[in-house]
C-alpha cells in the first residue's frame, strides 16, 4: 500500500507540477525558503463501505491537503495570485491542474477537490516585512481494488 500512496502523491506532484511558478515540494518544510511553493499530505485512508455497512474489499479513499504557500512585501500582489490559485480555470489554477487528469496518470479512478477552504494570513512583522500567506487545498482521491 505504501506504493500506491507514493504513486498517488507523485501523481498529484505531477499535476502540479504544470502550473509554472510553483516550486512543487517533496515534504513539509519547517520554514518555507522557496515561495510560491506547495507541499502534499496525506491526510487519511479509509475503506470504502456498501450501504449495508460492509466493507468493499480494495476500495479505498484518500484524503489529503496541498498546502501552498506564499511571501511578499506587497499585499495586493499576493493577494492576486491567491486569487489565481483558486480560481476554477487558468494556467495558475490549483484546480485546473487537478483536473487536467483527474486519474493522476491512472493512479487513482478520480479526483475531487474542493479549493481554499483556509487561508491564514501570519503576522508582517514575524517575516520581515513581508506578508506570508498560507492556503489549504482539500483533495480526495478514490482508488478501486
Amino acid at each position: 500500500m505504501a506504493g500506491e500512496i507514493t504513486t498517488i502523491r507523485d501523481g498529484i506532484e505531477t499535476r502540479l507540477k504544470t502550473i509554472s511558478d510553483l516550486e512543487v515540494l517533496d515534504h513539509e518544510p519547517d520554514a518555507p525558503t522557496v515561495t510560491p511553493s506547495a507541499s502534499i499530505r496525506l491526510v487519511s485512508m479509509t475503506r470504502n463501505e456498501t450501504f449495508e455497512g460492509a466493507s468493499v474489499p480494495g476500495d479505498r479513499t484518500y484524503r489529503w491537503i496541498i498546502t501552498v504557500r506564499l511571501a511578499g512585501a506587497i499585499p495586493q500582489e499576493q493577494w492576486q495570485s491567491l486569487d489565481d490559485y483558486l480560481a476554477p480555470t487558468g494556467t495558475n489554477s490549483i484546480l485546473a491542474a487537478i483536473d487536467g487528469d483527474d486519474t493522476l496518470g491512472g493512479a487513482v479512478d478520480w479526483t475531487v477537490m474542493t479549493p481554499g477552504e483556509s487561508i491564514e494570513i501570519t503576522d508582517r512583522e514575524s517575516r520581515a516585512d513581508s506578508w506570508f500567506y498560507v492556503m489549504e487545498f482539500p483533495l480526495e482521491t478514490y482508488k478501486s481494488g
